[in-house]
């Protein structure tokens, strides 16, 4: 007959559950660390202009870890992530806490950016450039609406007016105003390979991802409305810029690639327009995350969360701007 304790039953039990605990944890660690690896050739030698407390040490850089595979372009609103997943062409909804991750709508093949906004009728609405589709949508939980179609992959939509938004066409080589009834007027053409749009009073920066000296330019609208939309430089020497945005700091954040690593650096805007421009010297170097260009998914939020992540990487990472 077996007179052992139940306790002394459990103990097997309890010596595999600690196992497992153990095995858990030490596989998550592996999975965070793989997500912050990429080439170091330039890890000691980050071309940029030092600053106090920059680039963050890695161990800032946290991670959100929501439900999509192939993640690419990310707008923000009211305490959630709107993501889009190229890899099943869905846009999903993410607490921007916790990562928990709902479904919002399937029918978005592939975007860099997102805008969101509460429409006239209390409802939220996501302005989407689908570059995959090459169109501009606008999206609800319960449709998703063709605007306009046949654009040249757009990647960056920005609002302008009440009325119309800014979009940088990149196989077309433009910057775009389009209606919300779909009215397109053309304002900048000869540009090479736009990606990201930033408008702030009266100057429109635009990044150009495929040629280093046209890196960052900006424009006046009093140029563009008079039909002569000159460009003027704003940062040379960078390549592989996919996002920016102007954050309360007045810092002009950006994503970019230096020796096949993916950074986000700044510059002030102002002191670069004055001083005809920077160059890659200048940058401050922001996040340094052992990372594989390009990033993607450039979003600050309004409390200083700053996300960013590897292009279709299913990490998001985020670090707190001060």
């Amino acid at each position: 007959m077996n007179h052992s304790s139940p306790l002394k039953r459990l103990l097997p039990l309890l010596w595999i559950g600690a196992a497992a605990i153990v095995l858990a944890v030490l596989m998550f660690g592996a999975t965070v660390q793989a997500q912050n690896k990429g080439p170091l050739s330039s890890a000691d030698q980050l071309q940029g202009t030092p600053a106090s407390g920059l680039p963050m040490p890695v161990d800032q850089i946290r991670y959100l870890t929501g439900d999509v595979a192939k993640p690419n372009g990310i707008g923000w609103y009211g305490n959630n992530l709107y993501v889009v997943c190229a890899g099943d062409g869905t846009v999903y909804e993410l607490d921007d806490q916790t990562g928990f991750t709902n479904t919002y709508i399937y029918g978005v093949k592939d975007a860099f950016s997102i805008y969101p906004e509460k429409g006239r009728d209390g409802n939220l609405y996501l302005w989407v450039p689908d570059a995959g589709a090459r169109s501009i949508v606008r999206v609800s939980p319960s449709e998703v609406e063709t605007i306009v179609s046949g654009t040249g992959e757009p990647r960056s939509l920005i609002p302008y007016d009440v009325n119309t938004f800014l979009v940088s066409g990149l196989r077309a080589n433009t910057v775009e105003q389009v209606s919300r009834d779909g009215e397109r007027i053309t304002w900048i053409t000869g540009l090479e390979d736009p990606t990201a749009l930033v408008l702030h009073r009266e100057y429109l920066y635009v990044s150009n991802m495929s040629n280093v000296d046209r890196a960052i330019e900006w424009y006046t609208l009093a140029d563009i409305r008079a039909d002569n939309p000159e460009p003027s430089p704003l940062l040379r020497g960078i390549e592989g810029i996919t996002g920016m945005q102007l954050y309360s700091d007045g810092y002009l954040y950006f994503t970019y690639e230096q020796d096949g690593r993916g950074l986000v650096g700044r510059i002030q805007p102002d002191v670069c327009r004055d001083a005809n421009g920077y160059s890659a010297d200048q940058v401050e170097v922001v996040v340094a995350p052992r990372l594989t260009s390009p990033l993607a998914g450039l979003m600050i939020t309004p409390d200083g969360r700053m996300f960013f992540h590897e292009l279709y990487g299913n990490v998001l990472n985020w670090v707190q701007l001060e």
